[in-house]
């Protein structure tokens, strides 16, 4: 077979699926001598997608999106609308990057309970899998389908290797909230960690990750509908700056949040891009549109709590005025400044309870 040339070098495979394997383990740029090769790594992972699964359509929320996911960033919330392609974004960057690097790569993905597992994030990367083995099928991967595993070795393999594949946990059980603690310690070359409607999860797995954060290719991605700027997912979504410091936009945008190397994409449903499209068209046909947005500014009313939530994808602003306190008001009167005490001279002052009675009154009489 000779050598076929693409992405700026020589290669002596002829299977496109695999070349496109082999520019994700470069992350999608490198170089032969002088010469740059590599068209990015979203580019490629497209392209692996474009091979495996034809069906999977593309559109400029989640092109966005995979951009974002394939940068440098380790924090990544992604909230908006719902049916805005989170999910199946998210799974397709996971499985595609376990797949160019089956050994050595950790995806833990989590959400509510193990039967939204099924539903949501593990259902939707089981899917992928199987699908793409259809049309490649020595793509890496041997499922256990009763553990929610997605293994590199298969149960003949002696000493397997648990670590190397796709993981899902639920983070509630029989009731209880009981996190990821299990997994705090997990080491591995790349470990990517996906908890799918974490608007409704507590705070588990943000607390877990000071401990993968130690993974040097480790990346937390947080999905959900952001109803509540005080649940985890808007503590994950929080600008660096403090929210009063973006304004609100009807717009898809990208900016950076409070943690180190963070980034928080907002999908907003009015900028959907069915609405790129006359009125009697909607191609991409599980994405939101029109349809959806009207039943939703009929059942619950244009600019309400439920609205914004579900259709619009606006930040509450709102749900921080149940706050005595907010972080911007904190700023704002330098509540976080050192300490500088005084030296004023100190007035003692007695306190007295003149009303007390054995019967009535306080526990104190003076203090």
């Amino acid at each position: 077979m000779s050598d076929i040339e693409k992405y700026g070098c020589k290669w002596d495979v002829g299977d496109p699926a695999a070349i496109e394997l082999a520019c994700i383990r470069q992350n999608g740029r490198w170089k032969v001598g002088d010469k740059s090769c590599g068209m990015g790594l979203a580019y490629h992972v497209k392209a692996l997608a474009k091979i495996a699964l034809p069906w999977f359509y593309w559109h400029r929320w989640n092109e966005l999106v995979l951009e974002q996911l394939c940068s440098d960033a380790r924090r990544i919330t992604i909230f908006g609308a719902a049916s805005s392609q989170k999910t199946s974004t998210a799974s397709l960057y996971a499985w595609a990057i376990y797949s160019a690097l089956p050994r050595g790569t950790t995806v833990l993905v989590s959400t509510t309970t193990r039967e939204m597992l099924d539903m949501r994030i593990w259902g939707e990367i089981k899917m992928i899998w199987r699908k793409a083995r259809e049309r490649v099928p020595w793509l890496p991967g041997v499922l256990t389908d009763s553990k929610q595993t997605l293994t590199t070795d298969g149960k003949d393999v002696e000493g397997r290797e648990f670590r190397d594949g796709v993981v899902g946990r639920p983070v509630k059980k029989g009731g209880a909230w009981v996190g990821l603690g299990d997994f705090v310690g997990i080491k591995n070359d790349r470990v990517i960690v996906i908890a799918d409607e974490y608007h409704l999860m507590p705070d588990a797995i943000g607390r877990s990750l000071s401990n993968l954060a130690a993974n040097d290719g480790c990346k937390f991605i947080a999905l959900g509908n952001l109803g509540d700027l005080t649940t985890p997912l808007g503590e994950e979504a929080e600008p660096e700056h403090g929210w009063d410091s973006i304004a609100d936009s009807n717009s898809a945008r990208v900016y950076k949040t409070k943690w180190f190397g963070g980034k928080a994409i907002q999908l907003p449903g009015e900028d959907s891009p069915n609405l790129d499209f006359p009125e009697d068209q909607e191609p991409y046909k599980k994405l939101i549109g029109r349809r959806f947005l009207a039943e939703c500014e009929q059942n619950y009313g244009k600019g309400t709590p439920l609205y914004n939530m579900m259709a619009g994808g606006m930040i509450p602003r709102g749900t921080l005025e149940l706050r005595v306190l907010t972080k911007q008001v904190c700023m704002q009167f330098n509540a976080f400044d050192p300490v500088t005490w005084g030296s004023d001279e100190v007035t003692k002052l007695y306190c007295a309870d003149i009303s007390y009675t054995f019967e009535h009154g306080d526990k104190s009489v003076g203090i």
